[in-house]
């Protein structure tokens, strides 16, 4: 009998757990749903408005504006270069112009643009990041500009390179 107890309390502990699981999942996505802006972002995501979270989008506390966009360096910047990334339709020509950017921030490890845009790391900052190259390609910037304005925009999403400028290679 003690067997029988042991192995049922096992059983109702492990049962718990699952339970306490699936609350803190269904906890997560009424967070995401509850903060998360009504439009989605270029990659299918939820960008989150009035939250200091640097990695789903800026740091919002920025007041500056990029050097030649001119856009706020904040959230409403940062749609704005997502969009660009979604509306600017990549020729071949512009596809092979692309390449070659220091995209280099700290969510994916990923260094620089390539010509096919399903290779990069499509997370939100690089699709922005992409936005603004396409821009500023179809804008008349050179590379210079288009990289100085990427290197702006770098310590926006991840305050992290002001205090070590290598992992965004600034």
């Amino acid at each position: 009998m003690p067997e029988e107890k042991l192995h049922n309390k096992k059983r109702n502990t492990k049962l718990h757990l699952l339970f306490y699981a699936i609350l803190i999942f269904i906890g997560f996505q009424a967070f995401m749903v509850f903060f998360a802006s009504n439009s989605q972002s270029a990659n299918g995501g939820f960008v989150l408005t009035g939250l200091p979270f640097t990695h789903w989008g800026v740091n919002a506390v920025d007041s500056s504006v990029g050097l030649y966009s001119k856009l706020p360096l904040n959230t409403v910047g940062f749609q704005q270069t997502v969009e660009w990334d979604r509306t600017i339709q990549e020729t071949p020509d512009l596809q092979k112009q692309v390449a070659g950017f220091d995209a280099l921030i700290p969510c994916c490890g990923f260094k620089l643009t390539s010509a096919d845009p399903n290779a990069d790391c499509q997370c939100g900052h690089h699709l922005a990041i992409r936005g603004i190259i396409k821009y500023g390609l179809t804008h008349g910037w050179t590379r210079d500009q288009i990289q100085q304005e990427l290197n702006q925009w770098k310590p926006i999403y991840y305050p992290e390179c002001k205090q070590n400028p290598k992992i965004c290679d600034l």
